[in-house]
């Protein structure tokens, strides 16, 4: 009987601590802990407490909504610039990429879980994001590597968390915005006016307006992508269709699209088109499916005929190199 006793004890101590490191994932040594018993174990209580965690993060916000979340940008909204595919090498433009994501991977990010003793407003924001960002990345994993042995439905629950985690972290970093709206403006116009770069209250405007636009795109595009990054993995093809079938909406298609073609041999085209078709009224969501789009032939092998249709269709330009001439000034 002592043993039994002593054998529920010890369950009842893990099981606590398994509950703490999923709660406190921004702690580099616990994100570590939970892959590795993850890996090893492919304990289901372990994955489940994951599951709970990541429908406790932001739980208070639901999923972002371009068109209704993103309304105070719509209003505004003016691409940063036109979209062009410059014909390059793909290898050499993956290349050019993954330094560039190397070079910013040093500069920025959380190191080690170390935040600020003192928890105010602005620092459990950051918090929050961190663990949501560590639920989504350590989710990921655990679907990309085990999607042989995980069952269908496991599968389903955390891929449909991953998603859903994602768009709410985007509807909490727009919220923010929109409730600082005016005084973000007011700064963006003070540093323009400081620099004297803009001449004008008309100018101003417009010039506050594409900054914001900019910063909107940069946020949806790099939350989108931490989550194609985290999950993406043509073997789960059925699951992403399961979640895709269940949830319909904008936002699940655009996600569903950008895994495709991060992960996938073939573009979807026609789910491309499809979603483009109905976000002609919807610039902002317009650009970040055409930029996805972009970086995709950017970065991998197509043939003319995709290529060609895709830039056609969703209006972007073809820019062939420049040649070097006997008239092209060399740097030496």
């Amino acid at each position: 009987m002592r043993d039994n006793a002593g054998d529920d004890k010890r369950a009842t101590v893990i099981e606590t601590q398994i509950e703490t490191m999923t709660k406190k994932v921004y702690v580099e040594d616990y994100a570590n802990i939970l892959i590795f018993l993850i890996y090893l174990t492919k304990d289901k209580h372990v994955i489940l407490e994951m599951l709970e965690n990541a429908k406790r993060v932001f739980q208070a916000h639901e999923p972002f909504d371009f068109e209704k979340h993103a309304d105070f940008i719509n209003r505004i909204y003016s691409p940063s610039q036109e979209l062009v595919l410059e014909k390059k090498d793909p290898k050499e433009s993956r290349e050019d990429y993954l330094r560039t994501m190397d070079e910013i991977e040093e500069e920025v990010g959380f190191q080690n879980g170390q935040l600020p003793v003192t928890r105010d407003k602005e620092t459990e924001q950051v918090l929050k994001l961190n663990i949501a960002f560590k639920t989504e990345q350590i989710l990921g994993q655990i679907l990309r590597n085990f999607p042989g042995s995980l069952k269908a439905d496991i599968k389903f629950e955390i891929a449909k968390e991953c998603y859903f985690l994602a768009l709410r972290i985007l509807r909490a970093m727009f919220l923010l915005m929109e409730q600082n709206i005016v005084s973000f403006r007011e700064k963006i116009e003070e540093i323009l006016k400081e620099n004297g770069e803009v001449k004008g209250e008309t100018e101003l405007t417009r010039r506050a307006n594409q900054i914001i636009s900019v910063l909107s795109e940069v946020l949806a595009y790099s939350v989108i992508k931490l989550l194609s990054h985290s999950v993406g993995s043509e073997e789960l093809k059925e699951t992403y269709k399961a979640v895709l079938s269940k949830f319909e909406s904008k936002p699940i298609a655009l996600t569903d699209i950008a895994i495709r073609l991060d992960h996938f041999r073939s573009i979807p085209q026609k789910e491309i088109l499809e979603l483009h078709r109905q976000s002609r009224k919807n610039s902002f969501l317009s650009t970040i499916l055409r930029t996805l789009v972009v970086e995709r032939l950017y970065l991998f092998p197509s043939n003319y005929t995709t290529r060609q249709r895709l830039c056609s269709k969703l209006e972007i330009s073809i820019r062939e190199p420049k040649l070097i001439t006997s008239k092209t000034r060399m740097l030496r």
